[in-house]
C-alpha cells in the first residue's frame, strides 16, 4: 500500500488512502472529470487536487507497494505566470498540474499529472534516491536495536534498557555504498533526564548502517566506549517572555544595565556614541567601541566630482550633527530618550543637542533559541529581545543611524542604517531618462544623474576579553583529504596566534575563510568578530582617492592599543591622505598577548537608479561579536 498511517488525516491532504478508495475515486473520475482553479498559478495543491493526483498515480501502473516520497504543484512557465493578471482564468498554460516522485522495487520515478484530466505520465530516473519517508526512520531504528553487534556496544557501555533510547536516521551520503541500495546511518542517544535535549546525551562511537530495502544492518562501527554527557535541559517555564513585556532596562546616567549586561556611554562629537566598559555578568568583554571614521568616495572623473572622498567623521563631526530622534519613527514608543551635550566647533559654546539617543527593546518577531522535540512531544523556546542604544546624524545629504546591540545570548551587534537624498548632477534632458545608466552613476530622473559611490564605516574596537591582555588568534578553515572518510575534503581549523600587526591585517575572503577570535589564553575565553555583508575599494593600491581612506583597503587591522590611535584615518583627515592606521602599522609592531584593538570596516556599493529619488529607503550594514568560549554554555538558557 501507499504510505498510510492511523494518524493521517483523511481529508485536507493526507496520502493515508487505501487502494479500495481510491479506486472507487478513480470511477467517478472516469465519468467526470473535475474542474480545478486557483486564485493564483503558484498555489499550493489544494485537498481535492491532492487527492485527485494521488488517484491519477495509481491508474499509472503502479501497485500498492509503490510510495510517493513528494507531491507538489508543477508550476507553469515563468513567461506565462508573468503575463497573468488577478482574476484571469488558470487555464491553458496555466492549468494546474502535479509532480510526483514516486518509487517502487527499487526504483525512483517522476510522475507528471494533469489535474483537470487526470491523465498522469511517469518516467523512470534511475541511479536516484528520493528523500526518507517518516516510516524509513521506525524501520530503522527498529533495525538498529533488534541488531546483535548493536546490542553488544550497548552492553559495553552499560546500557541495557533499549526501550528508553532514542535513535536518529540520517542519510549517508556516497560513501558507505553503491546506487543500488538505500542506505542510512543511525545514531542513539539516551535522554534519561532531558525532555527537549535528548542530543546533549550521545552514545558516542557506535553507529549502524542500514539499506532501508530490507531493512538490513549492514554494518556497526564501534569506535570504543566514551561516557554518555550529563543532561543540558532547558528551563521552559523561565524561557518564554510575553511579547507585551515592558522596558526593562536600568539607566542610571550614562550607565545602563540590561539583563546580564551593562555598559556606558557617552556622545563624541567626532564619532558619536562610544560603548564603554561594555561588561557580561560583571565580565569585561569591549573597554569601548564606537564607529572610528566614514569615507565616501564617489566615482566620477569630472572635475566637479573627481575630488569628492570624504570623510565624513573626521571632517565634519558625526556626533555633533546628531538629529532630534523621533518617538514612533525613528525610536518605538517605549523607548527612553536622552540628551546630549557637546561644545559646539564654532567657539566651544555647550549645546544641548535634544533627544540625541533612544534606548529600548527591540522584539526580533522571532526566537533566540527554539527545539521542538518528537520524542517527547515537549517544545522549548525563548523569544528574542534585544537592547538597541541609537543616534541618527545627518550629514548633508546622507543620514545615518547607528545602533549598538546587545542580545541576551552574549552577542554585541553593530548596524549602520543609511538614509539620505542623492547627491546629483544636472545632465541634458534628451542625453537619458529614468533608468537608463549613466557610465558613471544612473539616471534617476530626467536631466538628473547620480554618480556611483560608495560607503565605508570603519570601527573601533578596544577589545579586553576578560581583561586587557589578549591574543589575536587567526582561525583559518582549511580543507583536508582523508581517505578513510571515503576521499572526502573536510575543513579542519587550523590555529594561528597573530605574533605583529602584518599577520592580522586581512580582507574577508570565502575562499581562504578565516574565523578572527580574540582570545584570553589565561582563561581560555574569546569572542569573534563575525562579518556580516562587506565589500573592499575597487581602486588599485596608490589611487589618490584610496589614499584619503587607505583604512579601507582591509577589512580588518589589528593594533596594540595606544591612547592616542583613535581615528582610522588619523586624527587630521582634512585636506590629508595616508595617515592613520597604514602608517601606523608600517611599523609591524608586535601584538602577542598584549591589549589588542580591533579596526573593522564595513561597507556597501551604491550604484544608483531611480527607485532612489526623490529619497534613499534605508541600507543596512552590520557585524557582530560574538562569544566563543567564554561562557560554559549558552547563557540565554536559564
Amino acid at each position: 500500500m501507499l504510505s498510510q498511517s492511523d494518524n493521517s488525516p483523511v481529508d485536507g491532504g493526507g496520502l493515508g488512502w487505501g487502494w479500495v478508495r481510491l479506486a472507487a475515486l478513480a470511477a467517478l473520475l472516469l465519468f467526470s472529470a473535475p474542474s480545478f482553479a486557483a486564485p493564483h498559478p503558484l498555489d499550493a495543491l489544494s485537498a481535492p487536487e491532492i487527492r485527485a493526483a494521488v488517484a491519477a498515480i495509481q491508474r499509472a501502473g503502479f501497485t500498492p507497494a509503490a510510495r510517493i516520497h513528494s507531491l507538489e504543484v508543477l508550476e507553469p512557465a515563468k513567461a506565462d505566470v508573468l503575463a497573468w493578471r488577478a482574476g484571469q482564468p488558470i487555464t491553458g498554460p496555466l492549468a494546474r498540474r502535479a509532480f510526483a516522485v514516486v518509487r517502487e522495487d527499487r526504483r525512483t520515478y517522476e510522475v507528471t499529472i494533469e489535474l483537470a484530466t487526470g491523465a498522469a505520465r511517469r518516467t523512470e530516473v534511475p541511479g536516484v534516491q528520493p528523500g526518507l519517508l517518516p516510516e524509513e526512520y521506525t524501520k530503522a531504528r527498529d533495525a538498529v536495536l533488534a541488531d546483535a553487534r548493536f546490542i553488544q556496544g550497548l552492553t559495553a557501555r552499560g546500557i541495557r534498557d533499549r526501550t528508553r533510547l532514542f535513535c536518529w536516521t540520517s542519510t549517508a551520503g556516497t560513501f558507505f555504498n553503491d546506487e543500488a541500495r538505500r542506505v542510512v546511518q543511525v545514531q542513539c542517544t539516551q535522554p534519561a533526564g532531558t525532555v527537549v535535549n535528548p542530543y546533549a546525551r550521545p552514545i558516542t562511537g557506535l553507529t549502524a548502517l542500514v539499506d532501508l530495502d530490507g531493512p538490513t544492518v549492514l554494518n556497526v562501527i564501534d569506535a570504543g566506549a566514551v561516557a554518555v554527557p550529563p543532561p543540558a535541559e532547558f528551563d521552559d517555564n523561565a524561557a518564554r517572555r510575553s511579547q507585551s513585556r515592558t522596558f526593562q532596562a536600568d539607566i542610571t546616567d550614562q550607565t545602563v544595565r540590561w539583563g546580564d549586561w551593562s555598559f556606558h556611554w557617552r556622545l563624541d562629537p567626532r564619532v558619536g556614541p562610544i560603548v564603554s566598559l561594555v561588561k557580561f555578568n560583571d565580565r569585561l568583554v569591549l573597554y569601548d567601541g564606537a564607529l572610528s571614521e566614514i569615507f565616501v568616495p564617489y566615482m566620477d572623473p569630472d572635475p566637479e566630482w573627481h575630488w569628492r572622498t570624504f570623510l565624513d567623521a573626521g571632517e565634519y563631526g558625526f556626533g555633533r550633527l546628531a538629529t532630534k530622534l523621533q518617538r514612533g519613527l525613528d525610536c518605538p514608543d517605549g523607548a527612553r530618550f536622552l540628551d546630549a551635550i557637546v561644545a559646539w566647533p564654532d567657539d566651544g559654546t555647550p549645546a544641548t543637542l535634544d533627544d540625541a539617543v533612544c534606548i529600548f527593546e527591540r522584539d526580533a518577531q522571532e526566537p533566540l533559541w527554539r527545539h521542538a522535540e518528537a520524542l517527547t512531544n515537549a517544545q522549548a523556546g525563548r523569544s528574542r529581545f534585544d537592547l538597541v542604544l541609537r543616534l541618527t546624524a545627518e550629514l548633508g545629504i546622507y543620514s545615518y543611524t547607528v545602533d549598538w546591540v546587545f542580545g541576551a545570548g552574549g552577542e554585541i551587534g553593530a548596524e549602520v542604517i543609511a538614509n539620505g537624498i542623492d547627491a546629483v548632477r544636472a545632465v541634458p534632458q534628451e542625453a537619458g531618462q529614468p533608468g537608463r545608466d549613466d557610465h558613471h552613476g544612473g539616471t534617476v530622473a530626467p536631466g538628473l544623474v547620480a554618480p556611483a559611490h560608495d560607503h565605508f564605516f570603519a570601527f573601533r574596537l578596544d577589545m579586553d576579553v576578560d581583561g586587557p591582555v589578549n591574543d589575536f588568534v587567526n582561525a583559518r578553515l582549511v580543507p583536508e583529504v582523508f581517505p578513510g572518510a571515503g576521499g572526502r575534503a573536510l575543513w579542519v581549523v587550523q590555529e594561528q596566534v597573530a605574533e605583529r600587526e602584518r599577520d592580522a591585517a586581512q580582507r574577508i575572503s570565502l575562499e581562504a575563510p578565516v574565523q578572527w577570535r580574540v582570545t584570553n589564553a589565561a582563561r581560555g575565553t574569546a569572542y569573534v568578530l563575525q562579518p556580516a555583508e562587506n565589500i573592499v575599494p575597487l581602486a588599485p593600491p596608490g589611487d589618490p582617492g584610496l589614499a584619503r581612506g587607505a583604512f579601507a583597503a582591509q577589512h580588518l587591522w589589528v593594533t596594540p592599543y595606544r591612547a592616542d590611535e583613535r581615528f582610522a584615518a588619523g586624527p587630521y583627515p582634512n585636506q590629508n591622505a595616508n595617515d592613520g592606521l597604514p602608517k601606523w602599522t608600517a611599523a609591524n609592531r608586535a601584538i602577542r598577548s598584549t591589549d589588542v584593538v580591533l579596526w573593522y570596516t564595513v561597507g556597501f556599493r551604491h550604484i544608483p537608479a531611480p527607485e532612489d529619488w526623490p529619497v534613499l529607503n534605508a541600507r543596512k550594514v552590520r557585524f557582530s561579536l560574538v562569544p566563543f568560549g567564554f561562557f560554559a554554555r549558552n547563557p540565554a538558557v536559564q
